[in-house]
């Protein structure tokens, strides 16, 4: 089976673009990683770019999707951030998130740090979808908001795990691979993207999009009507399995 990938990422209403995004390609294999650096600590740009930038070269050097090669992927990626941190005073406080998908065409599997997600559909139905590391999401598990609160809470970008952290991050494995069959979809993006695209939505556009290009377009174009002036960074990569 092939892949069909397409990818945006894009400034919004900020003035530096911290979002990064990638699709590798070592067939059979495929890799499609976005990164979302922290406005609020500097040089979140340098730190999601780093982050992808590791990601590439450690997967292309040794493709799979194991507990311990995916898990190497991340590390090595906050092993980059934070060399860069020593680097130069200027990068210190600097952090990402990162979401990683892996597959060889006949099983996939994801993992992510941070708030950035990937939604998994399949027979056009969402299917499953990563639970973000922060403040939102703990209080999802304790009952006292909902799921859908999440995109406008307070406390939205209190992430509990982040590349770049003193400590190293927790790595969140996908429990197990999926096989994949024709028609599989999936969605990676940041923060900035699923806030203002409803689960219900990305559904709808993937039902009338023939390839990952048009599902992302249709999706872009309900952000831009929804986004308010001043919104943050977006990227998302879109994948078709064909």
């Amino acid at each position: 089976m092939k892949f069909d990938a397409a990818g945006i990422s894009k400034v919004g209403g900020k003035k530096v673009n911290e979002d990064s995004y990638a699709i590798f390609s070592q067939p059979p294999w495929g890799c499609f990683a976005v990164a979302d650096g922290l406005g609020g600590h500097g040089a979140g740009d340098v730190a999601s770019q780093a982050a992808i930038h590791a990601i590439e070269s450690l997967f292309k050097s040794r493709p799979g999707m194991s507990d311990e090669l995916l898990s190497s992927y991340i590390n090595g990626a906050q092993g980059e951030v934070v060399r860069l941190q020593k680097s130069n005073p200027k990068y210190r406080a600097m952090r990402t998130t990162v979401i990683l998908l892996v597959s060889d065409g006949q099983q996939a599997r994801w993992a992510h740090v941070g708030d950035s997600r990937l939604y998994f559909f399949r027979n056009g139905i969402l299917s499953d979808y990563t639970l973000d590391q922060s403040v939102p999401q703990a209080l999802v598990r304790a009952g006292e908001i909902s799921y859908e609160q999440i995109r406008f809470h307070e406390d939205r970008n209190r992430l509990l795990q982040a590349l770049g952290s003193e400590n190293p991050p927790r790595v969140e494995l996908a429990a197990k691979t999926v096989a994949v069959s024709r028609g599989d979809a999936f969605l990676l993006c940041s923060d900035g993207f699923w806030e203002w695209v409803l689960e219900d939505e990305m559904q709808q556009d993937l039902h009338k999009a023939g390839s990952s290009s048009k599902w992302l377009e249709r999706m872009h174009q309900r952000l831009l009507k929804a986004a308010k002036p001043g919104n943050d960074n977006y990227s998302a990569v879109a994948v078709m399995i064909s």
